[in-house]
């Protein structure tokens, strides 16, 4: 069993709707006849073998390893950014997919994307030791979705809490396979078994201290995932749909500096972590649902990649139009730079509103309370945009971009309304509302008198009798 998690439909009114499509996992070749062992003392592999494996870059060069889990996410180790997802400058890494040799400029199957959010896990701790393998594990979001191919295709992921015991499966990297370079520059792979909890503690003290009910050991074999391997995943085949889960990410390598296969490698068990996975993917596709939240730094991007929704450290939350690979500009902002420093998250409440906190204290608000607000959207336009039910829109920033520029368009096109409405709201009513409301009103409530009160009270009283 596996879960698929391949192509997001628009999360409108579920937490996740995703439509499920069997082809998660699934190799391009036939590799029957070639051999096995791996990364210290193993072999390489061939092309498109390991369609879902990813290379990633920083500032220095190749840093890590990933997955690909769908069109728009990566999964990897959070050791391989930092400490915590505030400490990240984005533009300092990248990711190459479908590319076999690192140095073949001749190869053309492979893409480069930027990051628009990368979400490491709240119990990451680099300079703790024994929190080294029980959160080491983050969610990356590109900045522009990949097409799937016969060298680019996502792998699946296992059903919650899934049993790891003795599992048998393959280990894939450009870390260091026993030469003089940091890296190789052509993939290695090799098999790998579980080892059980208890085995792996009793083994040595070094185990006792990054291993948790959360990471799980592989070993007794002759390879060892090296330097260069973090963030790659274990990956195990199912004999009857011939299709990869993956189990594990590569977290802490070999206790030797020599990589030495007597040793142990810890992994993350991607089991334990499915449903943070899942929310982490919600908060950073286009789309705020309701009773979810952007943490300090996280952000929503628009499926084309143009438009940025980020609720940053300072406590502003900032609409950006991406005006280059390296560049964007503020075209809407909520004005709270500054006053709160520890703002801690944005969240669209059950209640309909949408809502700005350092600690308990909230500092912005939508004033949508008690609305239908079911979910925030950065939409490809420009706008943000509160919908509720049957796609009403209940709040907006009104910052729809008439014409279009940005890095990831092949040329500057003027926007339209998907929906056939008027712009430049888009609504399909035909009102010129910033919240579609019939009567036109620029009330959120689309009260008759303008008034900003959810109970259109003319004097503006947030209370049900307008006292």
């Amino acid at each position: 069993m596996q879960f698929c998690l391949i192509f997001f439909t628009i999360i409108i009114f579920n937490l996740l709707q995703i439509k499920c499509v069997n082809v998660c996992g699934v190799q391009n070749i036939d590799i029957r006849f070639h051999s096995y062992n791996l990364i210290v003392q193993g072999y390489e592999s061939v092309p498109g073998e390991w369609p879902w494996h990813v290379a990633l870059y920083n500032y220095h060069g190749y840093n890590c390893g990933a997955s690909l889990i769908s069109e728009w996410n990566l999964l990897s180790a959070a050791h391989c950014f930092g400490e915590s997802s505030e400490q990240l400058q984005l533009d300092d890494f990248y990711a190459i997919l479908g590319r076999f040799d690192l140095r073949d400029t001749t190869e053309t199957h492979w893409i480069k994307r930027q990051f628009s959010s990368i979400t490491i896990h709240e119990d990451f701790k680099m300079n703790v030791r024994t929190k080294k393998s029980n959160g080491d594990i983050a969610v990356i979001k590109m900045s522009q979705k990949v097409e799937f191919t016969d060298r680019i295709r996502p792998i699946c992921l296992p059903n919650s809490n899934s049993n790891v015991d003795g599992l048998l499966g393959t280990v894939v990297g450009y870390g260091n396979s026993g030469s003089n370079r940091l890296h190789e520059f052509t993939p290695q792979k090799g098999q790998i078994r579980t080892i059980s909890y208890s085995r792996c503690l009793s083994k040595d003290p070094f185990y006792k201290i990054i291993v948790s009910e959360r990471s799980f050991c592989g070993g007794e074999t002759t390879i060892a995932p090296c330097h260069g391997d973090s963030g790659g995943g274990f990956f195990v085949k199912n004999s009857q749909t011939n299709q990869f889960t993956l189990y594990g990410i590569v977290s802490q390598g070999a206790k030797s500096k020599e990589c030495s296969p007597n040793d142990y490698v810890v992994f993350v068990d991607v089991s334990k972590f499915i449903n943070w996975i899942l929310n982490a993917i919600t908060t950073s596709g286009n789309i705020i649902s309701r009773g979810k939240c952007l943490s300090a730094n996280q952000q929503i991007t628009s499926n084309n990649g143009c438009f940025v929704f980020i609720f940053q450290t300072d406590g502003n939350a900032v609409v950006y139009s991406i005006t280059s690979a390296t560049s964007k500009v503020p075209i809407w902002a909520t004005g709270t730079h500054s006053k709160n420093p520890n703002a801690d998250r944005i969240c669209l409440q059950s209640n309909g509103d949408l809502v700005a906190y350092s600690g308990t204290k909230a500092y912005f608000a939508s004033n949508t309370a008690g609305t239908s607000g079911r979910n925030v959207v950065m939409q490809d336009d420009g706008n943000l945009v509160m919908y509720g039910e049957n796609n009403k829109v209940i709040w907006a920033t009104n910052t729809v971009q008439q014409t279009l520029t940005c890095p990831f368009l092949s040329t500057t096109k003027t926007s339209g309304c998907a929906n056939g409405g008027k712009l430049p709201y888009c609504c399909a009513n035909g009102s010129t509302s910033p919240y579609c409301c019939e009567n036109n009103s620029p009330s959120p409530h689309c009260c008759a008198n303008g008034s900003m009160s959810p109970h259109c009270c003319a004097n503006g009283s947030m209370n049900r009798d307008c006292s």
